[in-house]
């Protein structure tokens, strides 16, 4: 059965599951029954005639679990990039929102793979469902703490952070508020994520989406915001994005003592410099690189960062 599963030998399937419907939930040393093995080779074909057998004549369970990852066969399925085995598999639902060992859910799944149009079809299978089936899709976490919005933006995958978002403001718009509030157990927002993945398109998505507060929040090691991130990464048009939705982050300080502008000196991105004189009035601007203590140009000389230092001096 096994063999006649991963060849993708669909009247082979029909005639053992003829003689034998139980054939359908033996397994392999690995825990995979014949639904896993269908999926892991994508054969869409067969996978209909296991699931069509039905459970309770003794056909394939969609919510089989190998071990010692736990995945179910849509998993395995969406882990391969299948799209018509997922296509079959999401039309029984039963598993659509089960977790592997790591806690990844199928939507999960395809995002961190970088299949957007799996994502896409495992979260209309979620909205034909109902809201309670979209709020839990949208908001399954990993073990380390990410929903799918985390996956999105660390991908930078924009249109996907699009897709979750409208999902979400479909069921309530709260429910969008939580998502944007949210944070991975490091303390990241998805909002941090797609700064980081140098992603403008998603950060845009996520700008417009959520509020000044979500705009506004730290991490809870360092107390750094999204316009820290921005410093570090030196994407201009990001850094400048969130300049212009919340400008008093250009002198807001992170657990070390740090504004956004000494981050950006110490990694040499003089071309945020040059955001700043744009995007500042002369008192905003005076105030940030002025700043008491270490300022930005003695963060500058301290790592020899000459075209900061020219930056800085043109600015003052």
């Amino acid at each position: 059965m096994l063999r006649a599963c991963a060849q993708g030998d669909a009247d082979e399937v029909a005639r053992l599951l003829a003689l034998q419907p139980l054939s359908a939930l033996a397994r392999s040393e690995a825990g995979e029954t014949a639904a896993h093995v269908a999926a892991r080779e994508g054969q869409a074909a067969v996978l209909e005639i296991l699931l069509g057998n039905g459970t309770a004549a003794g056909g394939a369970d969609p919510c089989a679990r190998t071990h010692p990852d736990l995945r179910t066969p849509l998993l395995v399925a969406v882990y391969g990039g299948h799209r018509a085995a997922v296509a079959v598999l999401l039309a029984r639902t039963e598993a659509l929102h089960a977790q592997d060992a790591s806690g990844a859910s199928a939507l999960h799944a395809a995002i961190a793979c970088g299949e957007a149009d799996i994502a896409e079809m495992v979260l209309a299978a979620a909205v034909a469902e109902g809201e309670e089936a979209v709020r839990t899709a949208v908001a399954s976490r990993t073990w380390a703490g990410a929903i799918p919005l985390h996956a999105a933006a660390l991908q930078g995958a924009a249109e996907v952070v699009t897709t979750l978002v409208d999902a979400a403001a479909g069921v309530d718009g709260a429910l969008v508020e939580e998502m944007l509030a949210g944070r991975t157990k490091g303390g990241a927002t998805a909002l941090m994520l797609a700064v980081l993945a140098g992603s403008t398109h998603a950060v845009d998505v996520l700008l417009t989406a959520g509020s000044d507060k979500m705009v506004a929040m730290r991490a809870k090691e360092s107390g750094a915001n999204a316009l820290h991130f921005a410093a570090v990464c030196g994407d201009a048009t990001i850094f400048a994005a969130l300049l212009r939705r919340a400008p008093g982050l250009a002198s807001s300080y992170s657990r070390h003592g740090l504004t956004p502008v000494h981050v950006a000196a110490a990694h040499g991105h003089h071309q945020l410099v040059a955001v700043l004189v744009d995007e500042l009035d002369g008192d905003e601007l005076a105030t940030v690189l002025a700043q008491p203590g270490l300022t930005p140009e003695d963060v500058a000389r301290l790592f020899g960062k000459e075209q900061v230092i020219r930056a800085l001096d043109e600015a003052a």
